[in-house]
């Protein structure tokens, strides 16, 4: 009996008292209920609803008048009295009479009179009603008025409802008047609605609140205050009635569910108004429960109590009952608040495959619960088993909590096994179990409840829906848990750890017994139960009892409970009263495993075989062990039992449930043990293996785990976004990290897309916020795409693939592939990978699927998207199951030829025989269950016979196994019906080597696609010929790639191979032999390290550090470019790395030959700081090309030059001008815009050809990029070069530059020119004639594509795409630069040395067109104004001018240039002198320059070399020589001394090897002392300082200067000397630099010290500048 019943109510009918005065009564469980008449409320019925009448008409009101139409006029006193003096008149023109009535108002009929002056009577009124909010006006009824009134006009037959009505008025009959409405009536009632309130009373709750006379009383003290309050509160009207609907308990205090009944408009201001009173803890005289959370609600409110709630349903009922049961549970569930922080559902099945439908943790609202239950469907057909423990529908992986209720309901027509009720109570589950029909014994479920209350019986499938509404009051009301443990004077025996045997049969009942003779009755008790019986000190038992009470009765029933345990004795079992304990102390679980010294055996996977339930029951004995003494361990139970890290050790994990106090001495116990013996009881474990923590453990294996997402157009957005819930799930399960678990993502559809690679990140938050970001594509489904990246990109050494760690990859697809998978799914299975299928849906294809699979049990089937959440848990356990297998091989050499066929994985002939093998290899290996053949090859043995490959994935414990079968069946001599002539195992499992191979074969653009037939037929080919050179080494050979090779007529083949490790050195070693022999072989290499490119490129990168961006954005760019820059060789002389960030301003982070390696350069990545700023694109374009590939910042004459800008939005400048030079300037142009924001015509404008440009529509796709764009650019490191002449007769566009260009590369492409034919890039270079329509372009090409093109573009060539061509020339590209200085008769105007200004864009097209105009010059391919300067004069300007020209041009060009210079004038110019040299200009002003350099301890090793390389770097950008530049150095710390003088050095290698040799000193900063000794030493004249020379002294310090500089820098400016000071770091005295520079623009402060890059590229020009003197 629960404390809701009082038994002296329940002898009598309450109803037969009529304690309802104005309604029905009706007997409930409780007690009784008054459903009151029409009028009346309260909990009595005694309350008069006066307020409320039928359908009346209204009484007019001014007020009803809405603001908006006060057009319309109305008598001043309105009255019914029938004459014409009480009409609207509408006034100018208006035609609507909008009535406001104050609140929602259902009306039934309108009527006005019919006295109006027939000249102002209207022909028809429309009357409408207004939706609300965001709603519309609705048409109701029209009515056509008589132009004779003879009486009232009256319109009804409707019912609508609103706030707010108009009639739509029409012109009068007359037409001579406006019309007008007189006396309007409207006949209807307000509405009024119902709401619902759970009022906590500041009242503890008794056992006098159980019987009727005490409820009724509490409840009639509620309503009178609560209407005493709401008629104190002049802001509130519109309460007719309120309703006391139940007292009940809420934790140890009352609450009283309320209903009201008022006016519908008034509901919100009702709450608020109630909030205010229980804000301030009474309500008129009512104490009540500060609650802030109180409102009101349309329903009876529900269970808010937070819940785990889980619904076992057996799967074996009929199909009618299981769609009643289904039912039952929607209805249940209405009653509860579903959500995070209350109730959460979750719906298990047991039957001959129990299984979990929904976590807990799924469904977070009511509606979408309810879809999740309409979407279950019945596993198990009648008369199979049950069963449900196994499932951990509470475990924390499903969502299960710490803290709330955790309720399991039942649902079974038969028996449950007894473990399901034990596991359930073992952690602080309370259980009730629903029993339909007769068959349903209720005697057992009785023996295994709480109690028999909680053991529901209703006689058919039909009485749900009456429990339905019975049990929710129940499952809320469910008391707290306490907990008792006393110590038996019983030896305890391992039948005890089985709930159903006798032993512990008979002790549960003679405790059960004892407490329910003393508890019965007592006010609250509603069960008590003996949860498990566990070993105690000195062999003896200790049970766990578990009391279940009513909050408010725990403090007597735990009096109560002591009393009963006084006596000693349950039953005839007898105990010391000194080891009882009693306390309500929460549960905590823990999570554990241990690793025990016995081989794995294969029926461990099965749960419940005897081999398994007697290993977990010795766990349990023994590890209970170990807490005999403590207090406080409830429960233990064994999870799982899964092979260990040895072949003789199996691994086991466990849960425990205990007290959250005793939690540390749980654990300390536990690991103390587990860490110093090696035997527990009788368990021989491995000593430190064991783990015990509130944490779950995670998988943490090293394992290479790839998840393929189908997101084609059949999935949808929806349930995509169900399976990135899924995926999220899935990923807690594991530990990530470098030597643990790595997840990569491919997404695909029509085309594949990589959404993060292995290596893109360690943390399971980042994994998290990355799979948030997923964006749903739509698309066709193609699955064998996604296979072959999955081979060729996801497990590449590049993405983060891990020699040593074991490989899998799950594809998740609702439907089957457009294409066949064949050839795709056996080359993922070649390279190693262990491969789940899992198929959502009904359109999947199940053969399909299992062709996918690396074996049938592999293959995983969801009904839908929301059952696949139910799958996470044991998916998780089967992936570290094989993450932690190991690879072995077996070759089995037959006595048949080799035919080249068995490489075509399509041919019949490599299906035959692969069948037959797969038949006799399960013949032998069947047994093993954790055994995946991962592949079968054939592969050529000496003599050119069959020799068949097995790579087999297993579990340690089987290894030695499958060497002895291996054995037998080499000693047999047959396999099957074929004759064996030789067999071996390879237990260490292969090595895996990588090759590249240029063979005799031109390359073709139907080789790109890797899946093409022409690369199929080429792949076979290939291996074909490589397995000859290797026989008797390779286990199997794969082409990863095929791409255009070094030479016109050559294919580069790259391909990964599987040899024995103990031959992999000699296989490296002979490799160029073996193959020199093969015709088709040209060169190649093998190595075990995975090939980087290894063409000579200078590649910068450029990104957009702009505000628009954003920080997280910023990273994922910073990981692109160490993604791209890892899959190069880095060093001098193959690939250099740059790194350039713009926003409003342009800084190179790091030069070209700053690093050396790639694991420096990360390291310089990483530690770029996101600028945020403006979009000055056409500004970073300029700084790149200008700087980025110089030979001061390690540009190499002859190299490739790359550049990759990635932006996300327009430039704030212009780009067109600063990206034609880059690409006059022979820089490849490649350019990624992310996001919506970006101009597609700004992006072609910078990449010069759309195969250049990559769009993409997040930053997540960066990831994606990073795969593909390496190929590109390696093959662009093997490309040269041509030049391409073209005279067109008309551009059929704009005249603007930039869509002139855009028509050109349209064109080109539809000639062939485009990448698919391998042109890498079409740049033009020459765009200053365009109006007489002549260009010239570099055409960027690998060397197979140069017959296409003499075949596209050729002088016979008269058309190309929409174009007419007047002339085409192509020859081969000879051009070279010259470096032109001139100085012209024009005053030089501020602003021109600015790039991105419109003096700088003007005077450009001014040098463009002057200088191209050379007379009778030819071969001038472009003109590059690089920058302009104040000239000698004060009348003129110096321009950078460089000049590409064609080899054969170059001297004329010179010539011609120099007789310009001479003559004064260059194509009417007037010049006042220049230089032209084919070597860089270097700054030439005459300068006596001093580097003072700080070697203190302001600066340190690494900071100061980075001074050093400054230095260095900066020497290039001068002419040295004592005629030009002079530098010397100072080098200070405590003291200054001179490293070199400025006439020590007269050339710049001389210098730079001085500069060399300097070393950092350490010391006291003293920066005054170093100004005063330059002064009087380094500018002396026995020094080597010159008259005539601008003296400069530039100060690099890292630090606050320790003696007085402001007057030595006086001294020093004094002597005539330009003073810079560059102050770098935190440590530096921003005063002291000042003092130093002089002038602001003389200071530059960095705040680390690689900003001296960036410096040196601005420091030289403005040097160079001719400076005051």
């Amino acid at each position: 009996m629960d404390g809701t019943i009082d038994e002296a109510d329940m002898a009598l009918n309450p109803c037969d008292r009529n304690p309802c005065s104005n309604g029905v009564c009706e007997v409930t469980r409780g007690g009784y209920q008054c459903r009151c008449d029409e009028g009346f409320s309260g909990f009595s019925c005694d309350i008069s609803l006066g307020g409320l009448d039928g359908p009346t008409w209204l009484l007019s009101d001014l007020g009803w008048v809405a603001e908006e139409d006060m057009a319309w006029e109305a008598a001043a006193n309105l009255t019914l009295d029938g004459d014409n003096a009480t009409c609207w008149d509408p006034g100018s023109g208006t035609r609507y009479l909008t009535f406001n009535l104050g609140s929602p108002h259902t009306i039934f009929q309108v009527r006005f009179t019919g006295k109006m002056p027939s000249d102002f009577v209207p022909k028809s009124v429309m009357l409408q009603v207004h939706g609300g909010p965001g709603g519309n006006w609705t048409d109701i009824k029209r009515v056509a008025v008589p132009e004779m009134l003879n009486g009232p006009i009256s319109f009804g037959g409707f019912s609508a409802t609103g706030r707010l009505w108009r009639l739509q008025v029409s012109d009068t009959h007359s037409g001579l008047y406006n019309p007008q409405v007189c006396e309007l009536q409207f006949f209807g009632q307000e509405v009024v609605s119902t709401s619902y309130t759970l009022l906590p009373l500041q009242e503890t709750y008794t056992e006098n609140l159980v019987s009727t006379q005490g409820k009724t009383a509490l409840a009639v003290n509620v309503e009178t205050n609560v209407l005493n309050y709401y008629s104190m509160r002049p802001d509130f009207q519109g309460l007719y009635g309120l309703q006391v609907t139940d007292i009940k308990p809420l934790g140890a205090y009352v609450a009283a569910e309320v209903s009201f009944i008022s006016s519908a408009s008034q509901v919100m201001y009702q709450e608020m108004a109630l909030q205010d009173a229980v804000t301030m803890g009474t309500v008129n005289n009512l104490a009540v429960i500060n609650d802030t959370g109180i409102m009101l609600t349309p329903r009876v409110p529900p269970c808010t109590v937070p819940t785990d709630l889980v619904f076992a349903i057996d799967g074996t009922v009929s199909p009618s009952t299981f769609s009643a049961i289904v039912a039952f549970i929607k209805r249940v569930v209405h009653t509860f608040t579903i959500g995070p922080e209350a109730t959460q559902v979750s719906v298990a099945q047991g039957g001959s495959s129990p299984r979990l439908d929904f976590p807990l943790n799924q469904f977070q609202s009511l509606p979408r619960l309810i879809q999740g239950l309409d979407a279950i469907q019945q596993t198990d057909m009648p008369g199979e088993g049950r069963r449900f423990s196994h499932l951990g529908v509470f475990m924390q992986g499903n969502g299960g909590r710490t803290g709330v209720n955790r309720l399991a309901v039942f649902v079974t027509d038969g028996v449950t096994d007894a473990a399901d009720f034990q596991r359930a109570s073992e952690n602080g589950v309370v259980t009730f179990t629903v029993a339909i029909g007769d068959d349903a014994d209720l005697g057992s479920l009785e023996a295994f409840s709480p109690s028999s209350n909680f053991v529901l019986r209703v006689s058919d499938s039909y009485g749900l829906v009456d429990l339905g509404n019975r049990l929710p009051r129940k499952l809320c009301e469910v008391g707290v848990t306490s907990y008792m443990a006393v110590t038996l004077d019983v030896n305890y025996t391992t039948e005890f750890l089985t709930a159903a045997s006798p032993g512990f049969t008979a002790l549960n009942l003679a405790v059960k017994t004892t407490f329910l003779t003393g508890l019965q009755g007592m006010f609250g008790f509603q069960a008590a139960q003996v949860v498990n019986l566990i070993p105690g000190p000195m062999y003896s038992t200790r049970a766990n009892i578990r009391v279940i009470a009513g909050a408010y009765a725990l403090d007597a029933i735990q009096q109560k409970v002591l009393n009963i345990s006084a006596a000693g004795q349950f039953g005839s079992y007898s105990f010391d009263t000194a080891t009882i304990t009693y306390n309500q102390i929460a549960n905590q679980f823990l999570y554990g495993y241990i690793e025990v010294r016995t081989v794995f055996m294969q029926s461990y996977r099965d749960q419940f075989s005897a081999s398994y339930r007697m290993l977990a029951s010795s766990v349990k004995l023994n590890v209970l062990r170990i807490f005999s003494r403590l207090y406080g361990v409830r429960s233990m139970a064994v999870t799982n039992i899964k092979p260990g890290t040895m072949a003789t050790t199996t691994w086991v994990d466990f849960q425990m449930n205990c007290a959250q106090t005793a939690v540390p001495s749980v654990v300390s116990s536990y690991l103390n043990v587990t860490d110093s013996y090696q035997m527990i009881g009788t368990l021989d474990i491995l000593p430190g293996s064991g783990y015990l923590s509130i944490e779950a453990p995670r998988c943490g294996v090293e394992m290479d785990l790839v998840l393929v997402l189908d997101d084609s157009g059949s999935v949808g957005a929806e349930n995509f976004n169900k399976l990135k819930g899924f995926v999220k799930r899935l990923t807690t399960q594991f530990e990530f990290g470098q030597d643990a678990t790595r997840l990569g993502i491919l997404q695909y559809s029509t085309d594949v897309k990589t959404v993060f690679s292995l290596n893109s990140y360690d943390t399971l938050e980042d994994i998290n916020t990355a799979i948030d970001g997923m964006m749903y594509k739509g698309g066709g489904t193609n699955t064998h795409l996604a296979l072959y990246e999955l081979v060729n990109n996801a497990f590449s050494f590049q993405n983060g693939a891990r020699p040593t760690a074991s490989k899998v990859a799950v594809i998740i697809t609702d439907g089957k592939s457009s294409q066949p998978i064949t050839r795709a799914v056996q080359e993922v299975k070649t390279a190693g990978i262990v491969v789940y299928a899992m198929g959502v849906g009904s359109d999947t294809d199940q053969s399909e699927l299992q062709e996918i699979a690396s074996s049938s049990d592999r293959v995983f089937s969801a009904l839908n998207y929301d059952s696949l959440l139910s799958l996470t848990g044991g998916l998780a356990n089967r992936f570290c199951d094989d993450g932690s297998s190991v690879v072995s091989v077996a070759t089995v050499d037959l006595d048949e030829d080799f035919n080249i066929d068995l490489l075509n994985v399509t041919s019949s002939t490599f299906i035959t025989l692969r069948a037959t093998m797969l038949y006799q290899l399960n013949f032998v290996l069947g047994r093993f269950a954790n055994l995946i053949l991962v592949n079968v090859n054939f592969q050529l043995s000496m003599n050119d016979k069959v020799r068949v490959v097995f790579t087999m994935n297993s579990l340690g414990y089987i290894v030695n196994d499958l060497q002895v079968i291996i054995n037998q069946v080499a000693s047999s001599g047959n396999f099957g019906n074929l004759t064996v002539t030789g067999a071996i195992f390879d237990a260490q499992g292969p090595t895996v080597l990588y090759g590249i191979m240029e063979v005799n074969r031109t390359f073709t653009s139907e080789l790109r696609g890797i899946s093409s037939y022409e690369a199929a037929a080429l792949s076979i080919t290939f291996k074909y010929q490589l397995l000859q050179s290797l026989t008797t080494s390779v286990n199997f050979a794969r082409v990863t790639d095929i791409s255009p090779g070094y030479a016109a007529t050559t294919t580069l083949v790259s391909f990964v191979t599987s040899v024995s490790a103990n031959v992999s050195d000699a296989v490296l070693t002979n490799f160029n032999t073996s193959v020199a022999a093969t015709q088709m072989f040209l060169q190649g290499s093998l190595s075990p390290e995975f090939p980087l490119c290894p063409a000579k490129m200078d590649v910068v990168f450029v990104l957009d550090g702009s505000g628009s961006v954003g920080y997280d954005n910023f990273q994922r760019m910073k990981s692109f470019v160490k993604r791209v820059a890892g899959s190069f060789a880095i060093g001098p002389s193959a690939i250099q790395i740059s790194l350039f960030q713009y926003s409003h301003f342009v800084v190179q982070e790091f030069a070209l030959d700053t690093y050396g390696s790639i694991s420096e350069i990360s390291q310089a990545v990483d530690a770029v700081m996101y600028q945020s700023g403006g979009t000055a694109t056409g500004l970073a374009l300029y700084e790149m090309r200008q700087y980025g590939f110089s030979f001061g910042n390690g540009g190499r004459p002859g190299t490739r030059r790359v550049a990759i800008l990635l932006t996300d939005g327009m430039s704030s400048d212009s780009v067109d001008k600063h990206a034609m030079a880059a690409w006059q300037a022979g820089i490849s142009l490649y350019v990624v815009g992310i996001g919506s924001n970006v101009d597609m015509n700004e992006l072609l404008a910078i990449g010069g050809t759309p195969d250049n440009i990559f769009g993409l529509s997040n930053f997540g796709q960066l990831q994606d990029l990073s795969n593909r764009l390496p190929n590109r650019l390696c093959e662009l490191g093997r490309s040269t070069n041509l030049i391409l002449s073209l005279d067109v007769t008309s551009v059929p566009c704009s005249s603007i530059l930039r869509q002139q260009f855009a028509c050109l590369q349209t064109a080109l492409n539809q000639a062939g020119l485009s990448y698919q034919n391998g042109i890498l890039s079409v740049a033009p270079i020459n765009l200053v004639r365009p109006l007489e329509y002549s260009y010239i372009f570099w055409l960027v090409f690998s060397q197979y594509a140069r017959a296409g093109i003499t075949s596209a573009v050729n002088p016979a060539t008269t058309q190309l795409g929409n174009l007419t061509v007047a002339s085409v020339n192509v020859r081969d590209d000879d051009s070279l630069p010259l470096f032109v200085m001139v100085e012209v008769n024009y005053t030089y105007i501020p602003g021109m040395d600015q790039p991105n200004s419109a003096v700088f864009a003007y005077w450009t097209n001014v040098f463009e067109t002057k200088l191209t105009g050379l007379e009778n010059v030819t071969g001038i391919l472009s003109v590059i104004p690089t920058a302009f300067r104040p000239g000698n004069i004060a009348t003129s300007t110096i321009a950078d001018v460089t000049l590409v020209v064609s080899q054969t041009a170059s001297m004329f060009v010179q010539t011609a240039l120099v007789a310009g210079f001479r003559s004064g004038d260059i194509d009417g110019h007037p010049v006042i002198g220049g230089t032209v040299s084919t070597t860089v200009v270097t700054c030439p002003v005459k300068l006596d320059l001093v580097f003072v350099l700080d070697s203190s301890d302001s600066v340190g090793l690494q900071d100061f070399e980075m001074m050093r390389q400054f230095l260095l770097k900066t020497l290039g950008d001068f002419n040295i020589g004592p005629d030009a530049t002079q530098i010397g150095l100072v080098q200070y710390a405590d003291a200054a001394e001179t490293k070199f003088a400025l006439d020590s050095f007269s050339s710049p290698t001389s210098l730079m090897d001085a500069i060399r040799t300097i070393q950092h000193t350490g010391g006291t900063t003293n920066t005054g002392n170093a100004l005063d000794y330059t002064v009087q030493y380094m500018f002396a004249s026995r020094n080597g300082a010159r008259r005539d020379s601008t003296k400069i002294a530039i100060v690099l310090t890292g630090g606050a200067s320790s003696d007085e500089v402001r007057a030595a820098a006086q001294r020093m400016r004094k002597s005539n000397v330009i003073t810079y000071a560059i102050g770098i770091g935190s440590g530096i005295d921003y005063a002291q630099l000042n003092y130093i520079a002089g002038a602001p623009s003389s200071l530059t402060i960095l705040q680390v010290f690689t900003g001296l890059i960036q410096l040196r590229n601005t420091l030289s020009r403005q040097l160079c500048i001719q400076p005051p003197r």
